[in-house]
């Protein structure tokens, strides 16, 4: 119900949702929210500095959820719930040439370990650096590899409290909740060459340059690629939902592995000449062919 705020919800260019709760960006650089209170609905205690606002974060899960909001000048802007990243005065100082931000949001109760914690949020900065906020369970705490997160260019998290971050040497540093991804230690001699990260709900997958992918993370949401590491090589994407990743190989074919459930029959071992693949959240696939059919 946004009817106490219909009147502001003008010249909207960005929307953002927690949990429970809606941030909107206005053309302006303005917020407005609205939803539960605690969730980041309500932003009155920082609307001064709601201001010249060019993207927001959302963190937590249906027990709480906070906003991360990032100014045009690189500080940063946050509400909501406190343990779940909505207070930042204790890394504010540092909060400066921020780049981007990352959370680890939305976690739901099937995640092993999720059903009493809520959310963090990682900033990466202009100069490579990360700093971190939130619930040290999921991620807000990063000091154990402080002093790794240097020359980083791009951020992952999992819906359950862990981040991953590729520094540009090709190398790999986690964090956070150790099951669910903030543990490589079993494949850190594997994280070499990495070009880009993508997550489920509870692990990731690292492709590397040679095309070669390595997962990590409960095994029952993809961190476990062992059954399909044979037809992993010269991969060009990987997609995921909450338990299941997709590769598409260089030559069109794809290639699956995760949650039964959401790998689904084997049938898409017979498409051929696959162009992109998409997924939705929940265990779903889609593929554009090379004809342009669905």
């Amino acid at each position: 119900d946004s009817s106490a705020v219909q009147d502001q919800l003008e010249d909207v260019r960005q929307i953002q949702a927690s949990t429970r709760a809606f941030a909107a960006i206005r053309g302006d650089g303005s917020v407005v929210t609205w939803g539960h209170s605690g969730a980041g609905g309500d932003s009155h205690q920082v609307r001064e500095q709601l201001k010249d606002v060019t993207h927001i974060q959302a963190s937590g899960n249906t027990f709480g959820s906070a906003f991360a909001g990032l100014r045009a000048d690189g500080s940063v802007v946050a509400w909501g719930e406190a343990a779940s990243g909505g207070d930042c005065r204790n890394v504010e100082a540092d909060l400066k040439g921020v780049r981007c931000i990352c959370a680890s949001s939305r976690a739901f109760s099937a995640v092993r370990g999720s059903s009493a914690t809520r959310g963090a949020f990682a900033a990466l900065l202009q100069d490579g650096s990360v700093v971190t906020w939130g619930d040290p369970n999921l991620g807000g705490d990063s000091s154990g590899v402080q002093h790794q997160l240097r020359s980083v260019f791009a951020i992952q998290a999992t819906e359950s409290g862990a981040f991953a971050a590729v520094v540009r040497d090709g190398s790999v540093v986690t964090w956070g909740h150790p099951d669910n991804g903030g543990d490589c230690s079993a494949v850190q001699g594997f994280l070499q060459d990495v070009l880009c990260i993508q997550k489920s709900a509870c692990a990731f997958a690292a492709i590397r340059a040679d095309g070669s992918v390595v997962t990590w993370g409960d095994p029952l949401y993809g961190g476990d690629s062992r059954a399909a590491q044979a037809q992993l090589k010269k991969v060009r994407q990987i997609q995921a939902s909450d338990a299941a990743f997709a590769a598409l190989l260089e030559s069109g074919r794809v290639v699956c592995w995760g949650h039964p459930a959401h790998v689904g029959d084997g049938s898409w071992g017979d498409l051929e000449e696959v162009q992109q693949i998409q997924s939705a959240a929940m265990g779903a696939f889609a593929a554009v062919m090379g004809d342009g059919s669905l």
